[in-house]
């Protein structure tokens, strides 16, 4: 609808899945001068191809609060090696996986931060052409 192009926000409701986990691996959108708009019976509006955004990422951290293990699930738009590390509030790196590869779409990294006391830090993901800084708070 035009006053959703407008405000230039677009939200997209989903009721029910009848799977236990879905994944959006990618969405395209598309812009359409008021000239060159043509009808298409069975798609809809059809118009020029432009490229909104870089392909897109999400990470989630689960549990948090935690108790010794973590696990992290990063969703990816291609293959590619990811590092993790740990920071404690000073900036202090505290503990650091290898580096890992994975595949494109959903990935699970289980992270066991031995020897860490209670407390507040910092997760960081870095792949090439993205970073991402979670929080974490560890109980004991």
């Amino acid at each position: 609808p035009e006053e959703v192009y407008n405000d230039g926000e677009i939200s997209i409701l989903i009721d029910k899945f009848k799977a236990k986990r879905v994944v959006l691996s990618e969405l395209s959108l598309y812009e359409f001068s008021g000239e060159d708009r043509k009808i298409d019976r069975v798609s809809g509006i059809m118009g020029e191809e432009v490229k909104v955004s870089e392909p897109l990422f999400s990470v989630k951290l689960y549990p948090n609060p935690a108790r010794g293990k973590i696990m992290l699930r990063v969703n990816l738009p291609d293959k590619r090696k990811i590092g993790i590390k740990i920071y404690d509030v000073c900036g202090r790196l505290v503990h650091q996986e290898g580096i890992r590869r994975t595949r494109a779409g959903m990935n699970e990294v289980l992270i066991r931060p031995e020897g860490l006391s209670a407390g507040v830090y910092f997760i960081t993901l870095e792949t090439p052409g993205y970073n991402k800084i979670e929080k974490l708070i560890l109980l004991k």
